[in-house]
């Protein structure tokens, strides 16, 4: 499997971490990547924890995550063995008082070799080449205080690639937890960068998608110069993007990055679904990591999302005019079935995030149509001049501090689009009254028909559209 070497390089990066002498000096790690099947941790404490923990989020065991890969777990405090309890993927700490402390373990990553039921994206996958992990599978966070200092070393034939930016010392920095929100990819990798602007994109692909790495980085690049032409004044960012092979495209979000399975080969005329899962997980580096809100708000994160990607797709010419109405039609169809339909009766937008699993037709859907509906309602009232990437923006400036909330939105909507369309959109939102889409698309010279009780709707363009028509919708869609 891995390969190890005499000669071992010590890598470092610094990430989001706070500057030197800010904040008391808190633990320090030592990651050892010695193969793909194992990897060695060494981690000195300034005094003695009330007990070390894993982060189980997403991990697919709510209650134990990647605890029990753990192996070999050790802790020393005053030069003393001092016992661990393990509870789910809390280890307490018995009867330590003297400092310094220092714990050692070894991961087990031989869940990278099968399948993981939530998906391989939310753990790890190996090709027998190299290895994606998930950087809470790694490490024992503990509930000291201080900044957090990584080192990782390994052999120097190998690549490491992660989304965090080195320091001049080679000592990756962080805030508590913030080590365990990303992933990192090792071994030996096919790897590129795109530093298309301000928000830089490293891409790692695995098994018999790494032949196809240069289709997949040539749409990375026109979808990174999208967002950061929507995103100009954004703070600098590096994002890992980590394409496995799977049976569907499945991806899963990071603090910068994601990781997807992609049913392999891609193939050219399939970019509505493998391009867009890309294109959807990188705008999540905005909308739902920088702009951050609360599960009311879920509908946008992910409707929003989703909206954004398949205009960013659709007007660089990466899906065609077909594909993007498809899309259309079946975002508008599941929200008029999610309307419709008494399974979900008493849930809207605010309340199905709740529950994003069964309700997901109440966050997608309905959030992609009020994200339609916004644009139209923007363009309409600024004469083409302001749309979406306006609100964006300033959605962006608005919560540098806090988080995104109801009120803040709707503000910022009626700021661009006027009192009477933040009426209309308030409503859609917090009721179970359609907002009529359909609306929108006639005026962009588009025509839509169906049936909501068995959510099949088709949109087509209409053949008698007027010049103004055609023009609107050349200027939202390029079509």
């Amino acid at each position: 499997m891995g390969r190890t070497s005499a000669f071992l390089a010590v890598l470092t990066i610094a990430l989001c971490g706070v500057a030197q002498g800010q904040t008391p000096e808190g633990p320090s790690y030592l990651l050892t990547l010695a193969s793909l099947a194992n990897v060695h941790v060494e981690l000195d404490l300034p005094s003695a924890p009330g007990s070390l923990y894993m982060m189980t989020a997403a991990s697919g065991d709510p209650q134990n995550g990647f605890a029990p890969f753990v192996k070999n777990l050790s802790l020393q405090c005053g030069g003393k063995a001092v016992a661990l309890n393990r509870q789910g993927a809390v280890w307490k700490v018995e009867g330590a008082s003297a400092a310094p402390c220092h714990a050692s373990y070894d991961v087990d990553l031989s869940f990278a070799t099968r399948h993981w039921p939530p998906g391989n994206e939310q753990a790890a996958f190996t090709d027998g080449k190299g290895m994606f992990a998930v950087s809470k599978a790694l490490f024992l966070e503990s509930d000291l205080a201080g900044e957090r200092r990584l080192q990782i070393r390994m052999s120097r034939d190998w690549q490491l690639q992660t989304p965090w930016i080195a320091d001049a010392h080679g000592v990756f920095h962080f805030a508590r937890d913030d080590m365990l929100r990303d992933m990192i990819a090792f071994g030996e990798l096919t790897a590129d960068k795109s530093d298309a602007g301000v928000f830089r994109v490293t891409l790692v692909t695995f098994g018999s998608l790494r032949a196809q790495q240069p289709e997949v980085k040539a749409v990375i690049d026109k979808v990174a110069a999208r967002y950061n032409g929507i995103f100009p004044d954004t703070e600098p960012a590096s994002f890992l993007v980590v394409l496995i092979p799977g049976s569907q495209d499945d991806g899963e979000a990071y603090s910068h990055g994601f990781a997807s399975t992609m049913r392999a080969p891609l193939r050219p005329d399939e970019k509505i679904v493998w391009a867009n899962t890309i294109a959807h997980e990188m705008f999540h580096h905005w909308c739902g990591q920088t702009i951050r809100m609360d599960t009311d708000l879920e509908w946008f994160k992910e409707g929003f999302t989703e909206y954004n990607a398949n205009l960013a797709l659709v007007r660089d010419g990466e899906i065609g005019p077909a594909d993007f109405s498809q899309k259309a039609a079946t975002m508008i169809g599941q929200y008029e079935y999610f309307l419709a339909s008494g399974l979900f009766k008493d849930v809207t937008l605010l309340t199905a995030g709740q529950n994003k699993g069964p309700d997901r037709f109440g966050v997608y859907a309905a959030g992609w149509v009020i994200a339609f509906a916004t644009d139209q309602e923007i363009r309409a009232a600024n004469g083409g001049r302001k749309d979406l990437s306006d609100l964006m923006r300033l959605l962006l400036d608005e919560t540098k501090t806090t988080p995104l909330t109801m009120p803040v939105l709707m503000q910022a909507v009626e700021s661009l689009a006027g009192a009477p369309a933040r009426a209309r959109i308030e409503h859609a939102i917090t009721s179970r009254d359609s907002l009529r889409p359909e609306n929108y698309l006639e005026a962009m010279g588009l025509h839509i028909d169906g049936q909501t009780y068995q959510d099949e709707f088709y949109v087509h363009p209409d053949p008698a559209a007027s010049r103004e028509q055609l023009a609107l919708r050349r200027q939202w869609a390029n079509f």
